[in-house]
């Protein structure tokens, strides 16, 4: 048994966000510029751990590498307990496609002997054309069918996934990122094989409120009835090597509003599983991300994102067999380090080199998995142009880079 003096002052930061008016609360990884608000605010979890109550803290947030920030001062966080601070809307309109980071900062008045837990920076994107609540992948876990639910989801289960638009737009495809990895349970062995089935459907989302608030007991599989669904769609063998099945829509129109994008599951029983990542690296609000359980006939929340993203206007997520997709580098121009992350979980053998532009390597590395997001130190690396190669399965992604 130890005894240890509890400090007088110690604030800590559970969580942070970066988040729009519309749709309340839901983090979006991946925003589409047509579909980007034009304000924004930070917010974040924060708990006092100290036994004196903090009086007129500060949260500072700022899009790194740009001059865009925010600040709010909160009036009083009590001993033991945990307060939402969120700070006044401020302009995005300045931002362009691209990753970002953003981190988020809670001062105390005190004298806080662990300042270290009071950031926390997270990545986000803005793109041409994918919208994607997943994509951060800093812990994931899975669903699909099976899993939950044994023989009462193996087919007939549905997951889905809200989108809202604030502009008109064309969906032109919905891409679900599959787990291929084996994943032993109490109810059995889950892993996704070729020969499972589809069917994707675009929701309208009439009533969903009347269930969450208790008006209605079930909610209906087709929610507020079908815009939009396809032909059954066939799980190949190469979208189980690819860790992606692509499903091409006909240039449907989308008007602003709030849709819930759906995929229904046949496995043949459990013969051909079809498992979906699940990040859970961002705690989402109820109704981001749900699962429809065929045998009760009602959807479940999910406070997760699930791995179905949409391509808007004419982007197909077409796939090079030889090219390594979904790779983000940055930023760049680059100084100490590159972030790299990718919007699928690397498996396997990754190798990662930079040649300089006489096409000599100056540096290279190898990882036995490479996870979804890696800092590469490029300190020994002189200014000038380079090209950066990762290699994973057969698979190459190259990109030109610039060390400063």
């Amino acid at each position: 048994i130890s005894i240890i003096q509890r400090p007088a002052y110690d604030l800590k930061m559970q969580s942070s966000w970066l988040a729009m008016q519309e749709p309340q609360n839901i983090e979006y990884y991946n925003i589409p510029i047509n579909q980007m608000p034009n304000e924004m605010y930070f917010g974040s979890e924060v708990y006092n751990y100290g036994y004196t109550d903090e009086s007129n803290v500060t949260l500072n947030g700022i899009v790194n590498g740009t001059t865009i920030s925010s600040s709010f001062d909160y009036q009083l966080i009590q001993s033991d307990s945990t307060v939402f601070v969120e700070t006044n809307y401020f302009d995005v309109s300045s931002l362009n496609p691209g990753v970002y980071s953003f981190t988020t900062e809670i001062i105390s008045n005190g004298d806080d002997p662990t300042p270290s837990d009071n950031t926390l920076t997270r990545n986000f994107e803005i793109s041409e054309n994918t919208y994607a609540l997943d994509g951060l992948y800093e812990s994931y876990d899975y669903q699909g069918t099976g899993w939950p639910g044994g023989d009462d989801t193996s087919d007939g289960l549905m997951l889905g996934n809200y989108f809202d638009f604030k502009n008109p737009s064309i969906l032109s495809s919905i891409a679900i990122m599959l787990d291929t990895d084996a994943h032993p349970t109490s109810l059995g062995t889950f892993q996704t094989q070729p020969g499972g089935e589809v069917i994707a459907y675009v929701l309208d989302t009439t009533g969903i409120n009347n269930y969450f608030t208790g008006v209605t007991t079930n909610l209906d599989a087709m929610i507020g009835g079908v815009i939009w669904q396809s032909d059954f769609i066939l799980v190949t063998q190469q979208d189980v090597d690819n860790g992606m099945l692509v499903i091409d829509v006909d240039e449907l129109q989308i008007n602003p509003g709030a849709y819930y994008v759906a995929i229904e599951m046949y496995s043949n029983g459990l013969v051909s599983d079809i498992i979906l990542f699940d990040d859970t690296s961002v705690t989402q609000p109820y109704y981001a991300s749900m699962y429809y359980n065929p045998a009760e006939q009602t959807w479940f929340t999910n406070p997760n994102a699930l791995s179905i993203r949409l391509g808007l206007n004419g982007f197909e997520n077409i796939i090079d067999e030889n090219s390594l997709t979904g790779v983000s580098c940055f930023p760049i121009p680059a100084k100490n380090f590159i972030e790299i992350s990718t919007d699928k979980i690397l498996l396997g053998e990754t190798d990662i080199s930079i040649y300089n532009m006489l096409g000599k390597i100056v540096w290279s590395t190898k990882f036995e998995n490479f996870g979804h997001i890696q800092n590469i130190d490029l300190i020994n690396l002189i200014k000038g142009n380079y090209v950066l190669e990762i290699h994973n399965n057969d698979k190459l992604y190259r990109q030109k880079i610039v060390v400063e």
